[in-house]
């Protein structure tokens, strides 16, 4: 798979700032990283669009930092922002849910934490409804233009 196309894909329809090409590397920096550690990379693409659109200064109301919105001091080494990977802390966070086994349980424990909620559960159908729309549309590119794999 051609994680440049699978990140065009995912940023069309943003525009001004969010089109930026930081934000193209961030995307391709975590589809890397997802297939590295064996995870689906349009899984993870799909969760950092959801979770902050690919900024990689992002910061919540409740404190979670970068594209993937994970929270420092539970994710970072010595739980500190500085000098953390957020993308990596991101695949850490990701990687302790995996446990739950399925990709909804996984996405609403990333979300939430401990325990899902309805909030949480949305907030993996809205990530996995993400994923779907990207695997179609590279889909659909790969019927177009043939395999994308030697772009």
């Amino acid at each position: 798979m051609n994680f440049w196309f699978v990140c065009l894909i995912a940023l069309t329809g943003l525009q001004g700032e969010a089109r930026s090409t930081e934000r193209l590397e961030t995307c391709y920096s975590i589809a890397i990283q997802a297939d590295a550690h064996g995870y689906d990379p349009v899984m993870l693409v799909s969760l950092a669009y959801v979770e902050s659109r690919f900024a990689s200064r992002a910061v919540s109301n409740m404190g979670a930092q970068g594209p993937m919105q994970v929270m420092p001091r539970y994710f970072c080494p010595d739980g500190q922002l500085e000098g953390c990977d957020l993308i990596a802390a991101g695949m850490k966070a990701y990687g302790l849910y995996r446990r739950h086994g399925d990709p909804r349980e996984v996405l609403c424990h990333y979300a939430a934490g401990k325990v899902c909620n309805d909030r949480s559960r949305l907030y993996a159908e809205r990530v996995i409804t993400k994923a779907r729309r990207i695997r179609r549309a590279y889909a659909r590119l790969e019927n177009m233009l043939g395999p994308l794999d030697v772009f």
